[in-house]
């Protein structure tokens, strides 16, 4: 994922989104609800992303100039619906949380251990 350009304007973002999209570009937009409740002077903008890296050159030159022709075009639809589900993302993330705790604890239990048999040795 690439970062496409920032705006303080959602409008704009989802303009330029959808621009993107009806040429081959999923793409999709961070920080909107951020933007609004952070205040004005610490100029927080919401960014436009680009999922596929190597549409990354695309996707400025097609914001840069409209009539430009997308060489990394892909099916849109089809790349949504090749993602993974939100309940398949949130099962994804537990079980990575959960094999993290797991390594972490296994790691104090093992540090403790050899500290006790460092301790038996050394007394």
């Amino acid at each position: 994922m690439k970062l496409v350009t920032r705006d303080s304007s959602n409008e704009y973002l989802r303009q330029q989104q959808q621009l993107l999209e009806d040429n081959g570009i999923p793409a999709f937009i961070t920080g909107e609800n951020t933007a609004r409740i952070i205040p004005p002077i610490l100029m927080s903008q919401a960014g436009l992303w680009v999922y596929i890296d190597e549409q990354h050159y695309d996707a400025n030159q097609l914001l840069l100039n409209t009539s430009h022709i997308v060489t990394t075009a892909v099916d849109v639809d089809e790349f949504y619906q090749s993602q993974p589900s939100k309940d398949e993302m949130h099962t994804l993330l537990n079980d990575s949380l959960i094999k993290s705790a797991l390594y972490i604890l296994m790691t104090m239990v093992g540090i403790f251990v050899l500290v006790k048999i460092i301790d038996a040795v050394t007394t």
